[in-house]
């Protein structure tokens, strides 16, 4: 009676990362001026979800990039009044306002930009006068409408750059008669990520695909790599190795680390107290572990002018070397 049934041939299943080596590839599958789609082949198992949400956050709340911080509007002294023959009032002109979108070509000490429009019509961000460093990547975005030959709109724009989003800090109340805006610094409008089982050779491997939407300032392969750069350096904290004295630290260098960071107002000013306990950093012995370009990358609401400052503090204490220091300000001074 069993003589017709065949017994099955004995198979073994072998996946991909239980064989030789295999390097996984990116493969630009679609770019344009303002979207990219990119995939990245042959990921271990777990490994495409793990970089997929990593570098999802990265570009969307850590991109650098430049945008409007504040703008000083002539006549005005508040956002709570209005511009005669200006349909909008100024609290919506200053929403309007942050959807500028900037593309910088270079370093600048000059960081503002001029609007100036009068007569009736729509004025759009095209009307600002060019700049040779700031480049408006949508000048059709409106600002405002005037409803009168006799309406006229002049607007000075502060201009900076950082990263990711920043809400106006009611703790650094700007100048008089400067209205502060809410900064958009971030190029990436929208990113996705998907993540699949791969076929055949690659059986039991993950194939990552990203998607990227920015605003013009910068193409989507290019945030796309600043995006791992960024990733990456933020592991090197963990990888890199501080170099160590063989001698033990005095009570004196004890008791230095040990400061806290809000006991220093004789010495430092409010913003830095300000931005690094939000970060949070306590102690100048927490503060020292960073490197200068880190803790510029890491803290936000961090000027340049603040950054030098803290520079020479921890120079002069003895917690940064000294060619650090020197490093960084050949940097800014390069162009």
């Amino acid at each position: 009676m069993l003589g017709g049934i065949r017994t099955p041939i004995s198979t073994t299943v072998q996946f991909a990362d239980e064989t030789e080596d295999f390097v996984p590839q990116l493969e630009v599958v679609e770019t344009s001026e303002t979207y990219g789609k990119f995939q990245i082949a042959g990921l271990e198992r777990g490994w495409g979800t793990t970089l997929g949400n990593g570098l999802r956050r990265v570009l969307l709340g850590a991109m650098p990039g430049t945008a409007i911080t504040s703008a000083r509007i002539v006549g005005q002294q508040h956002e709570y009044g209005s511009i005669p023959h200006m349909r909008e009032g100024i609290g919506e002109f200053l929403i309007n306002a942050k959807g500028i979108r900037i593309r910088a070509r270079s370093e600048t000490t000059q960081k503002v930009l001029t609007l100036y429009a009068s007569g009736e019509g729509e004025v759009v961000a095209g009307d600002i006068k060019p700049h040779s460093v700031f480049e408006i990547v949508n000048p059709e975005h409106h600002l405002a409408t005037l409803d009168s030959g006799e309406g006229e709109l002049v607007v000075t724009f502060g201009v900076e750059k950082g990263e990711g989003y920043r809400a106006f800090d009611h703790e650094d109340t700007p100048g008089h008669g400067v209205l502060p805006v809410d900064a958009v610094f971030t190029p990436v409008l929208k990113a996705n990520y998907e993540v699949e089982g791969m076929s055949g050779r690659l059986s039991g491997r993950d194939l990552l695909t990203v998607e990227i939407w920015t605003d013009r300032t910068v193409e989507p392969i290019e945030a796309f790599r600043t995006a791992a750069n960024i990733f990456k350096s933020k592991l090197d904290i963990i990888t890199a190795q501080p170099e160590t004295e063989d001698r033990p630290p005095t009570d004196e260098m004890s008791d230095l680390l040990d400061t806290e960071i809000k006991d220093l107002g004789d010495e430092l000013s409010s913003r830095i107290i300000n931005a690094l306990s939000r970060y949070p950093i306590r102690t100048l012995g927490e503060l020292m572990r960073f490197t200068p370009e880190t803790l510029k990358q890491e803290v936000r609401n961090f000027g340049e002018v603040s950054f030098r400052e803290l520079h020479n503090f921890m120079v002069e204490k003895e917690l940064w070397p000294p060619e650090e220091a020197e490093a960084v300000d050949e940097e800014e001074q390069q162009p």
